[in-house]
């Protein structure tokens, strides 16, 4: 299939521009509940309850829709590709979560929430796809990393001069502010780039001193899980050993490892010990729900809720959701089991296997082509991929995703 080329295509990248410079995170918390601040396109509602993002990311699958009409639906998915098979795993199991949302509980907030979710994940696919023609390099992965960076600092100098910084501040003298790059990707840049390392590793030590500062206990797990991730790619192993090797780092580093944490840390030290506590509630309460209701074995479907039969005392707005409804019915799961409570143990695992097959394929072309940008890639999917697909939940993480799924695609379609 010949691609279509538009001879404005810097034009076709604006809304994705605007999607990674604007934060969809604040210094000031309280802005993510009311959504009334305009300083950033994902905190500012403008009609029928949709912030700016949405209005956006909705008109851009008008135009593909319209762009599929025009071209006697011809839709142009390779059905061979990583893409195509996620695409239809969301499929199965949105219609598991409106089953779910019929029969066990309804929650339409939690619903639209997910289906927005993937709306994020598949317009963003495609709008690459057909409007943009861009030979991918690593130098592009840079500029999403600057252009996400600005967009942090922005939310800093708006909040300094016209709002309240509500962020922890445990080293006077370091500023409060929100990750300008993430610290798993600036760990496997100074892994795969040698250029600019200098650069690199003294952003990662402001990062990790930044992360203490606001008492970022998760995004420190996270930094330690990238290394061990790092090492394990390193490996020289046969293609089934490595998976194997990979299949059960992922699990132990995303599910055991943090369980291990919420019971050992306790006794070390009382820091967080509100957000830990309602960890342990949250995981006492999935372990009820997973037998109850929908099997485990098949998952709740995405939009579903759960019912917390173990109760915080420490619980808020921001560890229950905005729309959780009255009583036990929550929105938000903060515990590691919540990585198979919508897709179940099938449609999870089946989601592991294909995001671990497409990272031994990006792994094997690095060293078969000798670059490290492939591997680059490899290592995102355990670090940040599977998780975030597996548990969608974080708009700015769906476009992300849209945008390194559809790379990854080009990538191994082109070398074949």
């Amino acid at each position: 299939m010949k691609k279509v080329i538009y001879k404005f295509e810097f034009l076709y990248l604006i809304p994705i521009i605007l999607f990674i410079i604007f934060p969809e995170h604040s210094l000031q918390t309280g802005a993510h509940l009311d959504k009334k601040t305009c300083h950033s396109i994902y905190l500012c509602k403008i009609y029928l309850g949709l912030g700016v993002a949405d209005w956006i990311i909705v008109s851009m699958a008008f135009l593909i829709i319209l762009h599929i009409i025009f071209n006697r639906l011809k839709i142009y998915v390779n059905k061979k590709s990583s893409f195509y098979i996620v695409a239809f795993i969301y499929f199965i199991y949105l219609v598991i979560g409106i089953l779910y949302n019929l029969l066990i509980q309804y929650h339409i907030y939690s619903l639209l929430y997910d289906f927005k979710i993937i709306l994020y994940i598949v317009t963003v696919y495609y709008w690459l796809k057909l409007f943009v023609k861009v030979d991918w390099k690593s130098k592009h992965i840079f500029y999403f990393f600057i252009l996400y960076a600005l967009g942090v600092i922005w939310d800093y100098i708006y909040v300094y001069n016209f709002g309240i910084n509500q962020r922890p501040n445990e080293i006077y003298f370091l500023p409060t502010i929100l990750p300008l790059f993430d610290l798993s990707f600036l760990m496997i840049s100074f892994h795969c780039f040698k250029k600019y390392r200098l650069l690199i590793f003294i952003l990662i030590l402001f990062e990790i001193l930044s992360a203490f500062n606001r008492a970022n206990l998760g995004y420190l797990l996270g930094a330690f899980t990238t290394l061990i991730y790092i090492i394990v790619y390193e490996l020289k192993l046969s293609l089934k050993i490595h998976f194997i090797v990979i299949l059960i780092s992922f699990i132990f580093l995303t599910v055991f490892l943090p369980l291990i944490i919420y019971e050992i840390l306790p006794y070390v030290s009382d820091i967080k010990s509100g957000g830990l506590d309602i960890r342990k509630m949250n995981t006492l309460s999935l372990i009820d729900n997973f037998v109850s209701n929908f099997s485990i074995v098949i998952g709740k479907g995405l939009g579903s809720t759960f019912f917390e039969t173990y109760t915080s005392e420490f619980s808020n707005v921001f560890s229950t959701g905005v729309y959780h409804q009255e009583g036990n019915v929550k929105f938000m799961m903060q515990t590691p089991l919540a990585l198979f409570y919508k897709l179940g143990l099938i449609g999870s695992l089946i989601m592991i296997f294909l995001l671990i097959n497409v990272s031994l394929k990006l792994l094997s072309i690095s060293k078969l082509e000798n670059n490290n940008f492939f591997k680059f890639l490899a290592i995102i999917y355990p670090v940040f991929m599977i998780g975030s697909m597996i548990s969608p939940g974080i708009i700015q993480y769906s476009v992300m995703i849209g945008i390194i799924l559809f790379i990854s695609d080009e990538k191994i379609s082109n070398f074949k």
